[in-house]
């Protein structure tokens, strides 16, 4: 029975042992962050200072982590567990994040999981003084203590499975290991009680007694602070412990990278061979606990614990200075290395079993003691590495190895000469002790339905494990839930295997940071799982359609199965339903044919469309031209250019108002977008509202959601205005309007001259209408306009081949609308732009109304589908070499136009889509015939500002347009 007791045990403490992993993680994964990041743009480089700093923060948080262990006796050991494996769950979870966005956060990370190595020494103690039958307390250490060698060599191992794969890469390591943490402690809260009565182990005639005595007592125990200071057997023993630590912590924290970068083995073999020695420690550690437990030599308890310790401390050392003489002998060393952490390993028992004889119930003082000085040792110990071994050569590791066996011959040294393992004489002092697990008025214990367990003269029976209903009913529902979420899988198509709540997201984001963005991520899917697959967003299960043709037949032959839209969480908070953008049914057909009808009979006939955008045109090169007269300074901020320019040309559409130069509500309008559309992620666009407006998230939706909250009060008081000099008589609204407001007002005047009270044309719906146009019309063609500059700044060819078109086209004239079918270059080039650019990295989402089935794959009705066209505009099948720009490829292949669908597909298409394009076109060619880009500075870069946000956005820039003179024109 004892034998299930141990078993039943180690599974609980083995969330200990993940905890504890997570900070030997850092140490096989940092190899493939390094190779990664060789071959990426990241922000920051892993160098060995980097790396340095990483392992001093995660000692830095285990240095701060006993601080909350001073409630060890005020709170049960399951919330301190809790605790500390929460902080090690989000370390886990977050750092592959964190690693994307800099190194401050990863080194909060790393703090974290520093943090929680902490709870792993007292912990033990805590359950060893609890439970451990006192015959064979160092065995049942030794077994807690192997728990601790278990997890890191799980992560050795499956680190560097992960490192080397294809599909997932270095951030599973992390992933994995979260959810091992997690699982594990649930296990651990489930079976462990500190109470020995409450167990659930002991029989119910023996629980009678125990209730029937005095009950272990939870008050903090008033401890001898001085006399324990002033122990000498004390300070052997933390000596002991920290020269123990020294070494272990240059093994486990070191030997993958020495392995890997000085000794020249793959990844996955340095993984395996540092997790090797974990196999030997659990051996040697459960032999040496034997032999401290049945004294075979019968030498006393100070000798048991200290002949093997000489022993063995003696030969790890003989070994670690054989590999420093040895090290021209790759293999050698290897094997020489690895020996010494095998042997090294079980000093641990004797420090625990000596802290229990010396300090009894305080012994977790001591411990803690142990761990703030060791964790002095792991700051210092990065530092030491970098002075010794600054370059990584061999020789300077063989100089570390002769330090390492110097401080271990050092500390045992210590600890045989001052330490004196006999209870403290300063025990009996103390006013509250813990009574031990094994009460005196046991021992006449009755023990017929079980076999007997001896610990001394005390007789202990315990039964099997039975579940209570509780936890039956618990794991039950759990196995249902987890049969109905992989079942609910064959309603869609194929696509990674979901995480029950988490989705796959982690997966998402771990694809996403190894390939270099959310759009690489979507290819490599496809690539894995076809055309179309699906992604659990969370819960949300969500269908990605990365081919063209199938999104032809879905969104537009079927366009009446797959037409209508679906705006999750925060993009819907404004809107409910309303606008252009997020509205459905009746509405949607109401306020689209409207806005649709409108824009149209700005351009055809009246051509007013083409009127504005020019005039906005002359008056932005005015003032350019003036600039440059004036002050000499033809250089131009790219971004607050475009934005100006086309702020104002749509304003003018809406409110018949242009934008000067220093317009306030223009700046108020433009920095309120940006501020909102830099944040917005694949997150953002599925976290529930209430999640959002929690107090947990509230400074997230404030952050997103306030800039369009501030847009729609800016769109209100310009209609509030506009309506005032309507009533004042200021304003005429025109049978034929020259604006989108005036055409809006107009609608809702005959709307209510015919009677029409329920009619959704309102000012309410107005301003949301018009928050649609506004952020759909400035922020896509802006930005194609400024991937347009950065992509001819980086090919001034094609800029001068588009140049001598326009020239022969025009003569030097203005380039009109009329002159499309006469400039296929120019044409060519802004097709390419769009591809390139591609501005939505993630696409606005729609939903299946009905249960129908896509590439032959079924498809359940109100899941959420969508066409990436970011894949689809770097599909290699349609556009060879997809990454590279080469307008050419339209002007060799007609039919690849009709492919290209930067406006969507189907009935959702941009309803701004002729607009855009008349501005795109009358832009660039105007600026091209007037003006040479030249870059100010380097050239600028072609990457985007966010891979992981919702938008492909530029990097700012800055460039010179020189006016070209007449002559040339």
């Amino acid at each position: 029975m004892k034998y299930f007791r141990y078993a039943l045990l180690l599974a609980a403490t083995l969330s200990i042992s993940f905890i504890y992993s997570n900070r030997v993680a850092f140490s096989i994964t940092v190899l493939c962050q390094k190779e990664q990041y060789k071959t990426t743009e990241n922000y920051y480089l892993l160098d060995k200072t980097a790396e340095k700093w990483m392992f001093t923060i995660t000692a830095l948080g285990m240095f701060v982590g006993p601080i909350p262990l001073y409630f060890v006796y005020k709170l049960d050991t399951r919330i301190l567990i809790i605790f500390y494996a929460t902080l090690a769950f989000l370390s886990c979870a977050l750092f592959p994040l964190a690693d994307s966005f800099g190194f401050m956060p990863a080194l909060f990370c790393r703090f974290l999981s520093g943090v929680a190595q902490a709870v792993q020494l007292n912990f033990i103690n805590e359950v060893a003084q609890r439970w451990a039958p006192e015959a064979e307390i160092s065995l049942f250490v030794a077994v807690l203590l192997a728990t601790a060698h278990f997890g890191p060599l799980f992560i050795m191992i499956f680190g560097g499975e992960m490192c080397e794969s294809s599909w997932f890469g270095w951030e599973w390591t992390y992933y994995f290991l979260a959810i091992l943490i997690f699982s594990s402690t649930a296990v651990f809260i489930i079976l462990y009680t500190d109470e020995v009565h409450m167990n659930r182990f002991v029989e119910g005639d023996e629980k009678k007694l125990i209730l029937a005595g005095k009950q272990p007592e939870k008050e903090k125990p008033s401890v001898p602070w001085r006399p324990l200071l002033e122990d000498p057997t004390i300070w052997a023993i933390i000596i002991l412990f920290c020269g123990f630590y020294f070494g272990m912590i240059i093994y486990q924290q070191y030997s993958p990278i020495f392995f890997r970068e000085v000794l020249h083995f793959p990844v996955r073999s340095s993984g395996y061979f540092a997790a090797i020695p974990m196999i030997f420690a659990i051996i040697v550690k459960v032999i040496v606990a034997k032999m401290i437990d049945s004294d075979p030599f019968q030498i006393g308890k100070s000798w048991s614990l200290a002949l093997p310790l000489v022993i063995l401390e003696f030969v790890s050392s003989v070994l670690i200075i054989l590999a420093g003489i040895l090290i021209e002998a790759r293999h050698a060393v290897l094997i020489l290395d690895m020996a010494f952490a095998s042997i090294h390993f079980f000093v641990p028992i004797i420090t625990s079993r000596a802290f229990q004889i010396r300090a009894g119930p305080t012994a977790h003082f001591a411990i803690n003691i142990s761990v703030v000085l060791s964790s002095i040792v792991h700051i210092l110990i990065p530092f030491l590495v970098d002075f010794v071994a600054p370059n990584n050569t061999k020789q300077e590791w063989a100089t570390m190895f002769f330090i390492v066996a110097f401080v271990i011959l050092i500390t045992t040294g210590i600890y045989l000469f001052f330490s004196d393992l006999k209870p403290a004489p300063w025990l009996g002092r103390l006013e509250t002790v813990t009574p031990p697990i094994y009460m005196s008025h046991r021992k006449d214990l009755p023990c017929e339905k079980e076999p007997k367990m001896r610990s001394g003269s005390d007789k202990v029976c315990y039964s099997y494990f039975v579940m209570s209903p509780v936890t039956l009913l618990a794991v039950s529902l759990l196995i249902y839930l987890l049969f109905k979420h992989f079942k609910k899988r064959s309603e869609y198509p194929k696509g990674p295997i979901p995480i029950p709540l988490f989705g796959n997201l982690p997966e998402i984001f771990a694809v996403a940071s190894a390939t270099g963005g959310i759009v690489p991520a979507f290819n490599h899917f496809k690539k894995k799982y076809g055309r179309v697959f699906t992604l659990w967003i969370g819960p949300i299960p969500t269908v990605h359609i990365c081919d063209y043709e199938l999104a032809f037949e879905t969104m537009t032959t079927r366009g009446a199965e797959f037409g209508t839209r679906s705006l999750p969480g925060v993009l819907n908070d404004i809107r409910f339903g309303r606008g252009v953008l997020a509205s459905n049914g009746e509405f949607w057909m109401e306020h689209r044919r409207f806005a649709l009808f409108t824009l149209r009979n700005f351009g055809v006939g009246r051509n007013v469309m083409e009127r504005r955008i020019m005039d906005e045109v002359h008056q932005r090169f005015t003032y350019l031209n003036e600039k440059n007269v004036r002050i000499k300074d033809n250089s131009v901020d790219v971004v607050k250019f475009f934005d100006l320019l086309v702020g104002s040309i749509i304003n003018s559409m809406l409110f018949s108002e242009r934008f000067e130069a220093n317009d306030k509500t223009f700046a108020e309008l433009k920095r309120l977008l940006d501020e909102s559309l830099q944040e917005f992620n694949l997150l953002d666009l599925f976290a529930p509202m209430w999640l959002m407006k929690s107090p947990l998230l509230r400074w997230r939706y404030n952050c997103l959601m306030g800039p369009f909250h501030g847009i729609v009060n800016v769109v209100k008081r310009q209609i509030a205005a506009r309506v005032e000099e309507i009533e004042q008589g200021r304003h005429v609204i025109a049978d034929d309007p020259d604006d989108f407001v005036d055409a809006y007002l107009l609608k809702m005047q005959k709307n209510k001259e015919n009677g029409e009270e329920s009619s959704t044309f309102d000012l309410e719906n107005l301003s949301i209408d018009l928050l649609d146009l506004w952020i759909a019309g400035q922020e896509t063609t802006t930005t194609t306009l400024v991937w347009a500059t950065v992509l001819l700044l980086n090919h001034p060819k094609e800029e001068e081949r588009v140049r001598r078109e326009l020239l022969s086209v025009t003569g030097g004239r203005d380039l009109s609308l009329s002159d499309r079918s006469a400039t296929p270059n120019l044409n060519a080039l802004i097709a390419e732009v769009q591809r390139i650019a591609s501005i939505l990295n993630i696409n606005l989402l729609r939903c299946v109304n009905k249960d129908t089935t896509i590439d032959g794959q079924p498809l359940a009705a109100g899941t959420v589908v969508t066409a990436q066209l970011s894949a689809i505009h770097t599909d290699e099948t349609l556009f060879e070499d997809s990454h590279e720009f080469k307008p050419s490829r339209f002007l060799k292949n007609p039919k690849l136009e009709p492919k290209l669908i930067p406006f969507g597909i189907g009935k959702r298409v941009c309803l701004g889509e002729s607009l855009a394009r008349a501005e795109l076109y009358l832009i660039l060619g105007n600026l091209l015939l007037r003006y040479r880009l030249k870059p100010e500075g380097a050239l600028p870069s072609t990457k985007e500002t966010s891979p992981f946000g919702m938008m492909k956005r530029p990097m700012k820039c800055r460039a010179f347009f020189e006016p070209i003179p007449a002559d040339f024109q």
